[in-house]
Protein backbone atom coordinates (compact mmCIF):
# COMPACT_ATOMS: atom_id res chain seq x y z
CA UNK A 1 0.00 0.00 0.00
CA UNK A 2 1.45 3.81 -1.37
CA UNK A 3 2.49 5.65 1.89
CA UNK A 4 -0.25 7.88 3.48
CA UNK A 5 -3.10 5.16 2.42
CA UNK A 6 -4.48 3.22 4.99
CA UNK A 7 -7.00 0.22 5.06
CA UNK A 8 -10.44 0.64 6.47
CA UNK A 9 -14.20 -1.93 6.42
CA UNK A 10 -16.41 0.14 3.80
CA UNK A 11 -18.76 0.29 7.14
CA UNK A 12 -16.66 2.68 8.52
CA UNK A 13 -16.47 5.19 6.25
CA UNK A 14 -20.06 4.94 5.12
CA UNK A 15 -23.61 3.51 5.95
CA UNK A 16 -26.90 1.90 5.19
CA UNK A 17 -29.42 5.09 5.25
CA UNK A 18 -32.87 3.05 6.27
CA UNK A 19 -35.08 6.56 6.69
CA UNK A 20 -38.42 6.11 5.10
CA UNK A 21 -40.33 8.18 2.79
CA UNK A 22 -44.18 8.69 1.65
CA UNK A 23 -44.78 6.61 -2.08
CA UNK A 24 -46.94 9.05 -2.96
CA UNK A 25 -44.56 12.06 -2.54
CA UNK A 26 -42.31 10.58 -5.84
CA UNK A 27 -42.25 10.88 -9.55
CA UNK A 28 -41.05 8.48 -12.44
CA UNK A 29 -37.92 11.02 -12.12
CA UNK A 30 -36.90 10.33 -8.42
CA UNK A 31 -38.22 6.73 -8.03
CA UNK A 32 -35.61 4.55 -8.36
CA UNK A 33 -36.09 0.40 -8.49
CA UNK A 34 -33.45 -2.13 -9.96
CA UNK A 35 -35.76 -1.89 -13.05
CA UNK A 36 -34.73 1.59 -13.58
CA UNK A 37 -31.50 1.68 -12.84
CA UNK A 38 -29.12 1.00 -16.29
CA UNK A 39 -26.21 -2.43 -16.15
CA UNK A 40 -22.42 -1.91 -16.20
CA UNK A 41 -22.37 1.13 -14.63
CA UNK A 42 -25.08 3.29 -17.09
CA UNK A 43 -27.22 5.63 -13.89
CA UNK A 44 -30.95 5.30 -14.06
CA UNK A 45 -33.94 5.98 -16.66
CA UNK A 46 -37.27 7.37 -15.91
CA UNK A 47 -39.16 4.81 -13.76
CA UNK A 48 -42.03 3.17 -15.93
CA UNK A 49 -43.89 1.80 -12.16
CA UNK A 50 -44.29 4.30 -9.55
CA UNK A 51 -45.63 2.72 -6.04
CA UNK A 52 -48.64 4.92 -5.42
CA UNK A 53 -48.83 3.67 -1.10
CA UNK A 54 -46.89 2.63 1.57
CA UNK A 55 -42.89 3.68 2.11
CA UNK A 56 -39.98 3.44 0.33
CA UNK A 57 -36.10 4.05 1.30
CA UNK A 58 -35.32 8.13 1.47
CA UNK A 59 -32.30 8.92 -0.60
CA UNK A 60 -30.51 12.40 -0.66
CA UNK A 61 -28.30 14.16 -3.26
CA UNK A 62 -24.63 12.62 -3.06
CA UNK A 63 -25.81 9.07 -1.87
CA UNK A 64 -24.97 6.20 -3.54
CA UNK A 65 -27.71 3.65 -4.89
CA UNK A 66 -26.86 0.35 -5.36
CA UNK A 67 -29.01 -2.66 -6.61
CA UNK A 68 -28.43 -5.61 -4.59
CA UNK A 69 -30.27 -7.56 -6.93
CA UNK A 70 -28.06 -9.57 -9.41
CA UNK A 71 -25.34 -7.57 -8.61
CA UNK A 72 -23.14 -8.42 -11.73
CA UNK A 73 -25.40 -6.73 -13.88
CA UNK A 74 -23.23 -3.33 -12.01
CA UNK A 75 -25.99 -0.77 -11.26
CA UNK A 76 -24.95 1.85 -9.42
CA UNK A 77 -26.06 5.73 -9.50
CA UNK A 78 -24.35 8.83 -7.78
CA UNK A 79 -27.64 10.83 -6.57
CA UNK A 80 -28.42 13.94 -8.32
CA UNK A 81 -31.14 14.74 -6.60
CA UNK A 82 -33.43 13.53 -3.43
CA UNK A 83 -35.87 10.76 -4.10
CA UNK A 84 -37.02 7.24 -2.99
CA UNK A 85 -35.77 3.76 -3.33
CA UNK A 86 -37.23 0.27 -3.59
CA UNK A 87 -36.19 -2.61 -1.14
CA UNK A 88 -34.34 -4.32 -3.58
CA UNK A 89 -31.84 -0.63 -4.00
CA UNK A 90 -29.04 -0.27 -0.87
CA UNK A 91 -28.68 3.73 -0.37
CA UNK A 92 -25.04 4.54 0.95
CA UNK A 93 -24.28 7.65 2.60
CA UNK A 94 -20.53 8.75 3.67
CA UNK A 95 -20.77 9.31 7.37
CA UNK A 96 -17.11 10.29 8.08
CA UNK A 97 -14.84 13.38 6.98
CA UNK A 98 -12.02 10.14 6.10
CA UNK A 99 -13.90 9.90 2.83
CA UNK A 100 -14.38 12.31 -0.41
CA UNK A 101 -18.06 11.69 -1.26
CA UNK A 102 -17.18 11.38 -4.84
CA UNK A 103 -14.26 9.41 -3.84
CA UNK A 104 -16.99 6.69 -2.26
CA UNK A 105 -19.06 6.25 -5.12
CA UNK A 106 -15.85 5.28 -7.60
CA UNK A 107 -14.87 2.80 -4.85
CA UNK A 108 -18.43 1.16 -4.85
CA UNK A 109 -18.10 0.97 -8.84
CA UNK A 110 -15.09 -0.95 -9.04
CA UNK A 111 -15.37 -4.51 -10.32
CA UNK A 112 -14.32 -5.75 -7.11
CA UNK A 113 -16.87 -4.76 -5.18
CA UNK A 114 -19.45 -6.04 -7.38
CA UNK A 115 -17.76 -9.25 -7.30
CA UNK A 116 -18.05 -9.00 -3.25
CA UNK A 117 -21.67 -8.60 -3.15
CA UNK A 118 -22.31 -11.80 -5.46
CA UNK A 119 -19.46 -13.86 -3.28
CA UNK A 120 -21.42 -13.69 -0.55
CA UNK A 121 -24.71 -13.17 -2.29
CA UNK A 122 -27.78 -15.61 -1.29
CA UNK A 123 -29.79 -17.18 -4.13
CA UNK A 124 -29.44 -18.66 -7.37
CA UNK A 125 -31.59 -17.41 -10.11
CA UNK A 126 -32.08 -14.01 -8.24
CA UNK A 127 -29.02 -13.67 -6.45
CA UNK A 128 -28.88 -10.40 -3.56
CA UNK A 129 -26.28 -9.32 -1.74
CA UNK A 130 -25.67 -10.37 1.70
CA UNK A 131 -26.34 -7.00 3.36
CA UNK A 132 -24.33 -8.14 6.42
CA UNK A 133 -21.73 -9.37 4.82
CA UNK A 134 -21.40 -6.31 2.41
CA UNK A 135 -19.82 -3.61 5.19
CA UNK A 136 -16.57 -5.54 5.43
CA UNK A 137 -15.67 -4.61 2.21
CA UNK A 138 -12.10 -3.52 2.52
CA UNK A 139 -10.96 -0.04 0.73
CA UNK A 140 -7.82 1.65 0.46
CA UNK A 141 -8.18 5.81 1.34
CA UNK A 142 -5.63 8.27 1.34
CA UNK A 143 -5.39 11.79 2.16
CA UNK A 144 -8.57 13.66 1.40
CA UNK A 145 -6.69 16.05 -1.32
CA UNK A 146 -5.71 13.32 -3.09
CA UNK A 147 -8.86 11.48 -3.20
CA UNK A 148 -10.31 14.93 -4.25
CA UNK A 149 -7.94 14.52 -7.44
CA UNK A 150 -8.67 11.29 -8.58
CA UNK A 151 -12.73 11.94 -7.77
CA UNK A 152 -12.13 14.82 -10.40
CA UNK A 153 -9.77 12.99 -12.77
CA UNK A 154 -12.83 10.00 -13.10
CA UNK A 155 -15.52 12.50 -12.94
CA UNK A 156 -14.41 13.86 -15.97
CA UNK A 157 -14.79 11.27 -18.31
CA UNK A 158 -18.14 10.14 -16.31
CA UNK A 159 -19.31 14.26 -17.46
CA UNK A 160 -18.30 13.77 -21.00
CA UNK A 161 -20.59 10.58 -21.22
CA UNK A 162 -23.20 12.03 -19.85
CA UNK A 163 -22.97 14.90 -22.25
CA UNK A 164 -22.72 12.20 -25.15
CA UNK A 165 -26.32 10.64 -23.91
CA UNK A 166 -27.82 13.84 -23.47
CA UNK A 167 -26.82 14.90 -27.31
CA UNK A 168 -28.14 11.25 -28.50
CA UNK A 169 -31.52 11.77 -26.86
CA UNK A 170 -31.41 15.34 -28.02
CA UNK A 171 -31.39 13.77 -31.41
CA UNK A 172 -33.85 10.55 -30.85
CA UNK A 173 -36.24 13.01 -30.04
CA UNK A 174 -35.46 15.57 -32.99
CA UNK A 175 -35.97 12.10 -35.28
CA UNK A 176 -39.34 11.49 -33.60
CA UNK A 177 -40.82 15.11 -33.80
CA UNK A 178 -39.75 15.05 -37.77
CA UNK A 179 -41.54 11.51 -38.23
CA UNK A 180 -44.93 12.96 -36.26
CA UNK A 181 -43.91 16.38 -38.31
CA UNK A 182 -44.03 14.98 -41.65
CA UNK A 183 -46.46 11.70 -41.04
CA UNK A 184 -49.15 13.09 -38.75
CA UNK A 185 -49.31 16.57 -38.84
CA UNK A 186 -48.71 16.31 -42.96
CA UNK A 187 -46.22 18.98 -42.46
CA UNK A 188 -43.71 17.38 -44.89
CA UNK A 189 -41.63 19.03 -47.70
CA UNK A 190 -44.09 20.65 -50.49
CA UNK A 191 -47.05 20.14 -48.09
CA UNK A 192 -47.83 23.87 -48.97
CA UNK A 193 -49.11 22.54 -52.71
CA UNK A 194 -50.29 18.98 -51.88
CA UNK A 195 -53.87 17.85 -52.75
CA UNK A 196 -55.88 16.00 -50.02
CA UNK A 197 -58.25 13.43 -50.80
CA UNK A 198 -61.78 14.10 -48.86
CA UNK A 199 -62.50 10.38 -48.46
CA UNK A 200 -59.06 9.44 -46.48
CA UNK A 201 -58.41 12.93 -45.20
CA UNK A 202 -54.68 11.53 -46.48
CA UNK A 203 -52.49 13.75 -49.30
CA UNK A 204 -52.98 12.43 -52.60
CA UNK A 205 -51.17 9.25 -53.61
CA UNK A 206 -50.80 8.30 -49.95
CA UNK A 207 -52.99 4.58 -48.79
CA UNK A 208 -54.09 2.88 -46.04
CA UNK A 209 -52.56 -0.53 -45.52
CA UNK A 210 -52.06 -3.53 -43.49
CA UNK A 211 -49.18 -4.18 -42.31
CA UNK A 212 -49.35 -7.83 -43.61
CA UNK A 213 -49.35 -6.88 -47.02
CA UNK A 214 -45.58 -4.81 -46.64
CA UNK A 215 -43.93 -7.62 -44.84
CA UNK A 216 -42.89 -10.99 -43.67
CA UNK A 217 -42.85 -12.27 -39.90
CA UNK A 218 -40.49 -14.88 -38.80
CA UNK A 219 -39.57 -15.65 -35.15
CA UNK A 220 -35.67 -15.68 -34.30
CA UNK A 221 -33.90 -18.78 -33.24
CA UNK A 222 -33.97 -20.72 -29.77
CA UNK A 223 -30.29 -21.85 -28.76
CA UNK A 224 -29.44 -23.93 -25.50
CA UNK A 225 -26.99 -21.58 -23.42
CA UNK A 226 -24.68 -24.76 -23.92
CA UNK A 227 -24.16 -24.22 -27.52
CA UNK A 228 -23.69 -20.22 -27.01
CA UNK A 229 -19.87 -19.33 -27.01
CA UNK A 230 -18.24 -16.37 -25.13
CA UNK A 231 -15.64 -16.67 -27.96
CA UNK A 232 -16.40 -15.66 -31.66
CA UNK A 233 -15.29 -18.59 -33.33
CA UNK A 234 -14.90 -19.86 -36.89
CA UNK A 235 -18.53 -19.33 -38.58
CA UNK A 236 -20.21 -17.93 -35.31
CA UNK A 237 -22.03 -14.87 -35.39
CA UNK A 238 -23.16 -12.27 -32.66
CA UNK A 239 -26.64 -13.54 -31.13
CA UNK A 240 -28.77 -10.90 -30.03
CA UNK A 241 -30.62 -11.57 -26.77
CA UNK A 242 -33.57 -9.33 -25.58
CA UNK A 243 -30.80 -8.65 -22.17
CA UNK A 244 -28.23 -6.94 -25.15
CA UNK A 245 -30.96 -4.68 -26.33
CA UNK A 246 -33.02 -3.88 -22.86
CA UNK A 247 -30.05 -3.96 -20.75
CA UNK A 248 -26.92 -3.63 -22.34
CA UNK A 249 -23.25 -3.95 -20.90
CA UNK A 250 -23.79 -7.88 -21.25
CA UNK A 251 -20.87 -10.28 -22.31
CA UNK A 252 -21.26 -10.99 -25.94
CA UNK A 253 -22.74 -14.35 -27.17
CA UNK A 254 -21.73 -16.13 -30.56
CA UNK A 255 -23.54 -18.80 -32.20
CA UNK A 256 -23.41 -21.17 -35.75
CA UNK A 257 -25.93 -20.99 -38.36
CA UNK A 258 -26.11 -20.17 -41.62
CA UNK A 259 -30.14 -19.78 -41.69
CA UNK A 260 -30.90 -16.15 -43.19
CA UNK A 261 -33.77 -16.57 -41.55
CA UNK A 262 -32.92 -15.73 -38.16
CA UNK A 263 -29.98 -13.46 -39.39
CA UNK A 264 -30.22 -9.74 -39.06
CA UNK A 265 -27.95 -6.70 -40.94
CA UNK A 266 -27.58 -3.21 -39.58
CA UNK A 267 -30.25 -1.70 -41.61
CA UNK A 268 -32.67 -4.90 -40.90
CA UNK A 269 -35.48 -4.30 -38.42
CA UNK A 270 -37.02 -6.78 -35.91
CA UNK A 271 -38.99 -7.04 -32.65
CA UNK A 272 -39.50 -7.71 -29.02
CA UNK A 273 -41.96 -9.74 -29.79
CA UNK A 274 -42.78 -10.76 -25.36
CA UNK A 275 -43.62 -8.14 -22.84
CA UNK A 276 -43.01 -4.81 -23.90
CA UNK A 277 -42.96 -4.57 -27.65
CA UNK A 278 -40.56 -2.33 -28.76
CA UNK A 279 -38.85 -1.73 -32.94
CA UNK A 280 -35.22 -2.34 -32.98
CA UNK A 281 -32.81 -1.32 -35.67
CA UNK A 282 -29.06 -1.21 -36.00
CA UNK A 283 -27.81 -4.41 -34.86
CA UNK A 284 -25.94 -7.25 -36.79
CA UNK A 285 -25.98 -11.03 -36.03
CA UNK A 286 -28.57 -14.38 -35.35
CA UNK A 287 -31.88 -12.71 -33.20
CA UNK A 288 -32.81 -15.10 -30.32
CA UNK A 289 -36.82 -16.76 -30.35
CA UNK A 290 -38.03 -13.53 -27.96
CA UNK A 291 -37.72 -11.54 -30.79
CA UNK A 292 -39.20 -11.41 -34.34
CA UNK A 293 -37.84 -10.28 -38.23
CA UNK A 294 -39.60 -8.11 -39.69
CA UNK A 295 -38.63 -8.63 -43.78
CA UNK A 296 -40.29 -6.06 -46.21
CA UNK A 297 -41.88 -7.48 -49.36
CA UNK A 298 -41.33 -4.35 -51.73
CA UNK A 299 -38.51 -1.72 -50.90
CA UNK A 300 -40.29 -0.16 -53.45
CA UNK A 301 -43.73 0.42 -51.06
CA UNK A 302 -42.55 1.38 -47.84
CA UNK A 303 -39.08 1.88 -46.09
CA UNK A 304 -37.26 0.80 -43.09
CA UNK A 305 -36.70 3.72 -41.57
CA UNK A 306 -40.57 4.94 -41.82
CA UNK A 307 -41.80 1.30 -40.50
CA UNK A 308 -39.37 2.02 -37.38
CA UNK A 309 -40.83 5.17 -36.36
CA UNK A 310 -44.19 3.97 -37.06
CA UNK A 311 -43.97 1.59 -34.78
CA UNK A 312 -41.95 3.48 -32.06
CA UNK A 313 -44.87 5.42 -31.16
CA UNK A 314 -46.62 4.91 -27.84
CA UNK A 315 -50.04 4.62 -29.40
CA UNK A 316 -48.86 1.78 -31.45
CA UNK A 317 -46.89 -0.14 -28.39
CA UNK A 318 -50.22 0.20 -26.16
CA UNK A 319 -51.89 -1.50 -28.80
CA UNK A 320 -50.01 -3.95 -29.61
CA UNK A 321 -49.88 -4.40 -25.33
CA UNK A 322 -53.50 -4.48 -25.72
CA UNK A 323 -53.42 -7.54 -28.62
CA UNK A 324 -50.93 -9.58 -26.87
CA UNK A 325 -52.10 -13.40 -25.43
CA UNK A 326 -50.75 -14.86 -22.42
CA UNK A 327 -51.33 -12.36 -19.17
CA UNK A 328 -47.89 -13.70 -17.52
CA UNK A 329 -45.66 -13.31 -20.45
CA UNK A 330 -47.49 -11.25 -23.35
CA UNK A 331 -46.86 -12.37 -26.95
CA UNK A 332 -47.65 -10.26 -29.40
CA UNK A 333 -49.75 -12.12 -32.22
CA UNK A 334 -48.46 -12.34 -35.94
CA UNK A 335 -52.07 -12.99 -37.04
CA UNK A 336 -53.68 -9.97 -35.36
CA UNK A 337 -50.35 -7.20 -35.58
CA UNK A 338 -50.57 -8.13 -39.45
CA UNK A 339 -53.81 -6.16 -39.75
CA UNK A 340 -53.37 -3.35 -37.85
CA UNK A 341 -53.30 -0.53 -40.07
CA UNK A 342 -50.68 1.83 -42.03
CA UNK A 343 -50.21 4.64 -43.68
CA UNK A 344 -48.35 4.67 -46.41
CA UNK A 345 -47.29 7.72 -48.30
CA UNK A 346 -45.58 7.76 -51.51
CA UNK A 347 -42.20 6.00 -51.68
CA UNK A 348 -40.50 9.60 -52.54
CA UNK A 349 -41.83 11.28 -49.32
CA UNK A 350 -40.20 8.03 -47.27
CA UNK A 351 -37.14 7.78 -49.26
CA UNK A 352 -36.81 11.55 -48.27
CA UNK A 353 -37.68 10.81 -44.19
CA UNK A 354 -34.69 8.17 -44.47
CA UNK A 355 -32.26 10.17 -45.85
CA UNK A 356 -32.73 12.97 -42.95
CA UNK A 357 -32.84 10.65 -40.64
CA UNK A 358 -30.16 8.18 -41.76
CA UNK A 359 -27.72 11.48 -40.56
CA UNK A 360 -29.05 11.55 -37.11
CA UNK A 361 -28.48 7.42 -37.35
CA UNK A 362 -24.73 8.58 -38.15
CA UNK A 363 -24.11 10.86 -35.51
CA UNK A 364 -25.92 8.62 -32.61
CA UNK A 365 -23.39 5.77 -33.54
CA UNK A 366 -20.36 7.68 -33.35
CA UNK A 367 -21.70 9.30 -30.20
CA UNK A 368 -22.04 5.63 -29.36
CA UNK A 369 -18.78 4.39 -30.11
CA UNK A 370 -17.04 7.79 -28.29
CA UNK A 371 -18.99 6.72 -24.63
CA UNK A 372 -17.45 3.23 -25.23
CA UNK A 373 -14.40 4.22 -25.74
CA UNK A 374 -14.66 6.47 -22.85
CA UNK A 375 -15.68 3.97 -20.23
CA UNK A 376 -12.99 1.65 -21.50
CA UNK A 377 -10.40 4.60 -20.61
CA UNK A 378 -12.03 5.01 -16.92
CA UNK A 379 -12.53 1.12 -15.93
CA UNK A 380 -8.48 0.79 -16.90
CA UNK A 381 -7.77 3.74 -15.00
CA UNK A 382 -10.69 3.14 -12.00
CA UNK A 383 -8.62 0.33 -10.14
CA UNK A 384 -5.18 1.64 -10.43
CA UNK A 385 -6.43 4.82 -9.16
CA UNK A 386 -8.14 3.36 -6.68
CA UNK A 387 -5.12 1.54 -5.16
CA UNK A 388 -2.89 3.77 -5.52
CA UNK A 389 -0.83 2.64 -8.16
CA UNK A 390 -0.69 5.68 -9.90
CA UNK A 391 -0.59 7.69 -6.70
CA UNK A 392 2.67 10.24 -7.51
CA UNK A 393 0.74 12.35 -10.16
CA UNK A 394 -2.16 12.57 -7.33
CA UNK A 395 0.31 13.59 -4.41
CA UNK A 396 -0.72 16.23 -2.01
Amino acid sequence: MREGWKEYRLGDVAQYINEKIDANLLNTANYISADNMLPDKGGITLSEYLPTSGKVTKYAQKDILVSNIRPYFKKIWYAKNDGGGSNDVIVFRAKSDLIDKTFLYYNLSRNEFFDFMMAGANGTKMPRGNKKAIPSFKIHLPPLPTQRKIAKILSAYDDLIENNLKRIKLLEEMAQKTYEEWFVRFKFPGHETAKFDKETGLPEGWRNVKIKDLVIFSQGLQVPIEDQSLVKKKNYKRFIRIVDITQGGQEERFVCSNNKRYEVKEDDLFMIRYGSPMPVIGHSGIIANNFFKIQIKNEQQINTKYLFYFLSQKYIKDYLLAISVSSTMPAISFKTFGHLKIILPKISIQSDFAEKINNFFKIIKGLKKQNQRLKEARDILLPRLMTGMLFRPFAA
